[in-house]
């Protein structure tokens, strides 16, 4: 059975860099359906304190983000 992705969830978690003190955001995104997990198209693969990147399978972003 196809399934059509009509329901997604994502999950976030906010980490406080200790070394630097700036903060990252990981985003994964699931379809509550069938489980697929949705991969970050575009974004080159790495982690920095500069740019939103993905991880090596490309199912996670890796965000760099601060306080208004």
């Amino acid at each position: 059975m196809d399934c059509k992705h009509e329901k997604i969830a994502a999950q976030v978690n906010v980490i406080r860099l200790q070394d630097t003190g700036g903060f990252t955001c990981d985003i994964r995104v699931v379809c509550m359906g069938c489980q697929e997990p949705f991969r970050w198209m575009g974004v080159p693969i790495g982690c920095s304190p500069a740019q939103p990147m993905a991880s090596v399978d490309g199912l996670e972003l890796r965000a760099p983000i601060q306080p208004q």
